[in-house]
């Protein structure tokens, strides 16, 4: 029983793991090919930085991607071996996106999916000593059905993507958009710069 699952160790949600193969079998078992959308909030990357199954072996991984890296600011350094916990759970979410997408792979729904990957904090016990990058979250637009892979670094917001996916499908499928809708954003800033 999830509930109880989440209960006895006293946690925000399910493991990644566990939330994706929920997701990913009830993709399995859907019969039809009707367009769908999957919102699934991830909690590993949320204090307290635990893993029920593995800590070790993702904080053993960190570890060796830390040791073959060149960071050499001693602050810095210092920092990020303090913190091995939460790049191990970076590494772990990092690794159950990849199963999903696999999965997607797997059971014909890959061809035709827009993954959206964002956050909604940054990686804060991290001082990256500039006051405007505190706001600075990940976002990724991942697709086959993208025809290039393109890097922006312009101000973009939550807000943005609803209204850039309904353009997206309404100026390439047969998808009605109503004159006048709920929410607050527009499209998402694509601008190389």
């Amino acid at each position: 029983d999830i509930y109880n699952m989440m209960r006895e160790n006293h946690r925000w949600g399910l493991d990644d793991k566990d939330l994706f193969d929920i997701v990913i079998n009830d993709r399995k078992s859907s019969d039809n090919d009707k367009p769908f959308v999957d919102i699934i909030m991830t909690l590993s990357t949320h204090e307290p930085f635990v893993i029920l199954e593995g800590q070790e072996k993702y904080e053993q991984k960190a570890k060796e991607i830390f040791e073959k890296s060149n960071v050499v600011d001693t602050k810095e350094r210092n920092n990020i071996e303090k913190n091995m916990n939460v790049f191990a759970c970076y590494l772990y979410m990092d690794e159950c996106v990849r199963n999903l997408i696999n999965s997607y792979k797997e059971i014909g729904k890959y061809d035709n999916t827009i993954f959206v990957i964002t956050g909604d904090h940054r990686m804060g016990m991290l001082n990256t000593g500039n006051v405007l990058r505190s706001f600075n979250v990940p976002l990724l637009v991942y697709s086959p059905l993208l025809k290039e892979n393109k890097r922006m670094k312009t101000v973009v917001s939550h807000y943005d993507i609803t209204p850039t996916i309904n353009a997206y499908l309404s100026n390439n499928y047969d998808y009605q958009v109503d004159e006048y809708c709920h929410w607050l954003g527009k499209s998402l800033d694509t601008v190389k710069k």
